[in-house]
């Protein structure tokens, strides 16, 4: 698919295919070789374009770009993005489609659902109907603490939020909103800092991630210092009712560290322990933090 969000100068080339396969050299090939080209199949202006390189008895040359690269759909969602910050309705409204159409079979899917609304919002704020648009925004943002919402969709839905207050659209629960989802995923400095980056230098949400994440690192070095002064109990109980309230991952480890560390100095330990695996296995295992690589 060729996409029209680009200039002439800087034409590129999107190839969509099924899951489990990819393209390999002849496929790049029959696109250059065939006569009117991908351009004229999808009503597009046509990009011509040619292969200046193949390397001779490697037939998948594009070996190197399938294991560099991760195909995925969240990357749909960041070209809509980039399609949203530049007005173009046209591509933006092409990017919903195609999301539309890989989450039709897979319609349980809550992570393409969001991928789906996330687009779906920024292509009705283009559109004008600026209602619509907000009741999604809203919807996502209520679904922040649900088991299924992990670090991912957190950062759409902070990136979507702050396009909406760009465009003029500060929604009433918009520093409750950030603050909430900030308290969760925001449980290490790259976290934190992944955070940041997805508000587009918005100075007053990006205030509310970074003092969120001050606030779980203070809590966190308070019970290291009740446990320390002999108050293992304390920091244990303190740790695990912050946990719960936030559903941060940082604090929910350190409490059963605490606990599995000092239990013989823990009243009450069996019960508070089970109440924090409960937690963590139902929240740590869809995994707040990021996994870089691997």
């Amino acid at each position: 698919m060729l996409d029209d969000s680009v200039s002439r100068r800087q034409a590129g080339i999107f190839l969509l295919f099924a899951p489990g396969t990819r393209p390999d050299a002849e496929d790049l090939v029959r696109l250059a070789e065939a006569p009117g080209g991908a351009g004229e199949r999808s009503g597009k202006e046509l990009v011509s374009f040619s292969i200046s390189h193949r390397p001779a008895e490697h037939p998948y040359w594009l070996e190197l770009l399938a294991l560099g690269l991760t195909f995925d759909l969240q990357g749909l969602v960041l070209l809509a993005m980039i399609q949203f910050d530049k007005g173009e309705l046209r591509s933006l409204a092409q990017s919903w489609r195609s999301m539309t159409a890989a989450r039709s079979g897979r319609l349980g899917s809550d992570r393409l659902r969001r991928f789906e609304a996330v687009i779906g919002a920024m292509k009705l704020l283009l559109e004008r109907q600026v209602a619509e648009a907000v009741t999604l925004a809203r919807a996502l943002a209520g679904e922040s603490r649900d088991p299924t919402f992990e670090f991912e969709a957190a950062c759409n839905l902070l990136a979507l939020l702050s396009r909406l207050t760009r465009h003029e659209l500060r929604l009433e629960s918009l520093d409750h909103d950030v603050r909430v989802v900030a308290q969760r995923f925001a449980v290490s400095r790259t976290t934190c800092e992944l955070l940041v980056r997805s508000l587009q230098d918005d100075a007053a949400l990006v205030t509310i991630v970074r003092d969120a994440y001050a606030a779980i690192c203070s809590e966190a070095e308070d019970a290291v210092s009740n446990t320390l002064n002999g108050l293992p109990s304390e920091a244990a109980k303190l740790l695990l009712a912050r946990a719960e309230e936030t559903l941060n991952a940082k604090l929910m480890d350190l409490a059963l560290h605490t606990m599995d560390r000092h239990r013989p100095s823990i009243d009450g330990v069996e019960a508070l322990r089970d109440r924090a695996l409960a937690l963590h296995k139902r929240y740590r295992s869809y995994g707040t933090q990021v996994s870089l690589g691997g």
